[in-house]
């Protein structure tokens, strides 16, 4: 993540957990990527969490497609990339100031994920990715 993000975080007390849940996207469990969930207290159940996540993609339009077919998401192409966010309320427990809620950012080589769309800028690929 970008050092700007881990110091929001810790500055507000979150830490981050990588979570032993299996990863999925479209259906297909993501094997070399990671996944945390950033929060105040990990012991506590809250509404007060965020998920980042972060894996290499072999084949980005085979996964967005299925990801559109699978329902629930629309595809906006931007110029860093192609958002892929939830177009289904019930996939949207936590929203930013823009209405975004889930969104997968899909660019060089990799996937990006985050509970809202604002938050997809705190994630970076890992030092030594190259596409």
């Amino acid at each position: 993540m970008s050092p700007d993000a881990l110091a929001r975080y810790q500055a507000a007390g979150w830490t981050g957990q990588v979570r032993d849940q299996t990863w999925l996207i479209a259906g297909e469990p993501v094997t070399d990527g990671i996944l945390c969930q950033w929060m105040e207290d990990h012991s506590v159940a809250t509404d007060n969490f965020t998920w980042l996540g972060w894996a290499p993609v072999a084949d980005a339009e085979a996964t967005i497609s299925d990801l559109i077919l699978e329902g629930g998401w629309r595809r906006e192409d931007a110029a860093e990339g192609i958002y892929i966010t939830a177009d289904d309320a019930q996939m949207m427990p936590i929203v930013d100031a823009e209405g975004y809620g889930t969104t997968y950012l899909f660019v060089d080589g990799q996937v990006r994920y985050a509970s809202t769309k604002s938050e997809l800028a705190s994630i970076t690929a890992p030092p030594g990715f190259t596409p």
